[in-house]
């Protein structure tokens, strides 16, 4: 999915998270994952949709994200920069990864596209890697040799 900035108004932002991330299964991350603090002035639940929505959003500041939740907190008012620093702190690993591992699903299911597998295995392109292989005449054979127009390299 290509992402450009501006690419998403607020209201329709907040309709494709909810989608993604329906606010039933965050809560219920929150409650066997979360730790147990006082009500804040942004809740745990909260606090999750907005890391989500700086990801999307990484040029902003994080409470520049936090505005754009305001209207869901109980006592909208946004959170200061220091205020969400530790708010992070006290939210903890473990809560994120049971989202990403409960709620973000690989991008290629076998049943729906057979084609992205092959014999049973995900087939993956891996850009921009080299691997060393000694210089000998049975790799040569076997690899070959990268070059140019002009001459194969070394």
């Amino acid at each position: 999915m290509a992402y450009r900035k501006g690419a998403f108004t607020r209201p329709q932002f907040l309709a494709q998270l909810r989608l993604l991330f329906p606010a039933a299964a965050v809560r219920r991350a929150v409650a066997s994952n979360g730790r147990a603090t006082r009500d804040r002035v942004w809740p745990q639940w909260l606090l999750v949709w907005t890391l989500i929505g700086w990801y999307f959003q990484a040029g902003w500041a994080l409470p520049a994200v936090a505005r754009w939740f305001r209207p869901l907190a109980r006592r909208p008012r946004a959170p200061t920069d220091p205020a969400l620093c530790q708010a992070l702190k006290r939210l903890g690993y473990k809560l994120l990864w049971w989202v990403r591992t409960r709620l973000v699903g690989w991008p290629a299911d076998p049943a729906r596209d057979p084609t992205a597998f092959y014999r049973g295995r995900r087939l993956v392109g891996v850009d921009g890697t080299t691997f060393t292989a000694a210089d000998t005449a049975a790799n040569e054979r076997t690899f070959g040799r990268a070059g140019n127009q002009y001459t194969p390299s070394g």
